[in-house]
């Protein structure tokens, strides 16, 4: 798999290149066919809001996975998506776990 980390009017910081990289790491165990992972660090265009952006998107099995996610911190973005890779409900078949993950990614509620 193809890891691509990328920052935009923001430094990366070495701790969160550690959590992307262990992101990454999960998602290529749970998608063994997953072929690229994107993932953009960014500081929000609203400086007095303070609030950090982190985009995911992944091609799997011919489907693209895209996913972002506002935080005030980068850690916190970073962790929520660690927490949507532990939504899959045990005894429901992977196939229905994915369109599961697609159907909140695309619905940003996670």
């Amino acid at each position: 798999m193809e890891l691509e980390i990328q920052t935009q009017q923001i430094d990366l910081d070495p701790d969160w290149r550690d959590l992307i990289e262990r992101l990454a790491g999960r998602l290529q165990t749970r998608y063994p066919e997953m072929l690229r992972l994107h993932v953009t660090v960014r500081h929000g265009p609203h400086h007095r809001r303070g609030l950090e952006e982190v985009s995911l998107v992944a091609n799997v099995s011919g489907v693209t996975l895209r996913a972002d996610k506002q935080e005030e911190q980068v850690r916190t973005a970073l962790r929520h998506f660690n927490e949507f890779l532990r939504l899959a409900p045990p005894g429901v078949p992977e196939s229905e776990q994915v369109r599961q993950r697609i159907k909140l990614l695309k619905s940003g509620t996670f």
